[in-house]
């Protein structure tokens, strides 16, 4: 049985992204002594839903989102069923949220959208929260960088491999994670043994096809690679691999997080294995050259179940 006067926010919230901890801080601030936070949202954006083939995917899981945003101080992450929801009125919406979470405050962003149509806005709900008994806070934008910050935003740069750009508006390095898999060993082969994922996530974005320079907690630096492998692999699946510069770890299934630290190369096609391990090579001088001039400070990591 939830408390009364509870502080709740409500959003997608993908990438808990630096609006994002904005909402999570006002939310937490004007809390009630007796009161929980509480942050209410969907699996999925509205456009997952309504118009799957313009959803570009996510930028982290439903869990992984619950994992952060926890971790930054809200009580409760309640996922709602948007099949239930999309449907509702923003009355019959606000009547709800307020019958089964007892706000006293209720935070959301300046864009903020909702009830069938998304015809209710932040002005509607804080006219709604006169009625109900609740206060209505809204944030206004953040920016970086001279552009608005917003989750579509870091889609858009991690599709571009732009992963400096993306990270500095997370606060915090992007993530793939997975269980290690055994595949066909030929990293191994050509003298860069590789730990392949098979990704967490349905429906995950998917970034740019490139090499990266990761980083796996006490497993340390490594190259990640994203993409199809033309050189060595016909089958046209995505594959996400990473060789570490110090090591050669037996891993299989295992669960290793990788973060994404800065942008290598793009992905290429070379006419021979040969050709191929000679990049690596270069790479791997990149990837050393990176973290010698680099300022990868642990802390970035401080949220993470390793």
């Amino acid at each position: 049985m939830m408390s009364n006067n509870n502080s709740l926010t409500l959003g997608i919230f993908d990438g808990v992204h630096i609006g994002h901890r904005r909402l999570i801080e006002k939310t937490k601030e004007v809390k009630d002594k007796t009161g929980q936070t509480i942050l209410l949202t969907f699996a999925y954006p509205s456009t997952y839903y309504l118009n799957k083939g313009s959803f570009s995917g996510l930028i982290y899981s439903p869990s992984k989102r619950e994992q952060i945003i926890k971790s930054l101080g809200i009580d409760s992450v309640v996922f709602l069923d948007f099949e239930l929801f999309y449907t509702k009125t923003p009355l019959e919406f606000v009547r709800f949220i307020n019958e089964q979470f007892s706000p006293s405050e209720l935070t959301v962003g300046f864009n903020f959208h909702f009830g069938k149509n998304r015809i209710g806005d932040a002005e509607l709900l804080s006219d709604l929260g006169h009625r109900f008994d609740f206060r209505t806070n809204v944030v206004t934008a953040v920016n970086c960088n001279g552009h608005r910050v917003s989750s579509s935003l870091i889609r858009y740069y991690l599709r571009n491999g732009d992963i400096k750009r993306a990270n500095e508006i997370l606060k915090r390095p992007y993530s793939i994670e997975g269980k290690v898999y055994q595949d066909q060993g030929i990293g191994k082969k050509i003298g860069f043994p590789t730990a392949n994922l098979k990704r967490e996530g349905k429906d995950m974005l998917i970034p740019y096809y490139g090499v990266y320079l990761a980083y796996t907690p006490k497993l340390g630096y490594g190259l990640l690679n994203i993409g199809k492998r033309p050189t060595v692999s016909k089958d046209d699946l995505i594959r996400y691999e990473i060789h570490y510069l110090n090591g050669d770890y037996q891993l299989y299934e295992t669960r290793i997080v990788c973060y994404l630290l800065d942008f290598i190369r793009s992905e290429q096609t070379f006419n021979s294995v040969d050709e191929l391990a000679q990049q690596i090579s270069q790479d791997r001088n990149r990837a050393y050259e990176m973290i010698k001039n680099g300022d990868f400070e642990d802390g970035w990591w401080k949220y993470e179940i390793e």
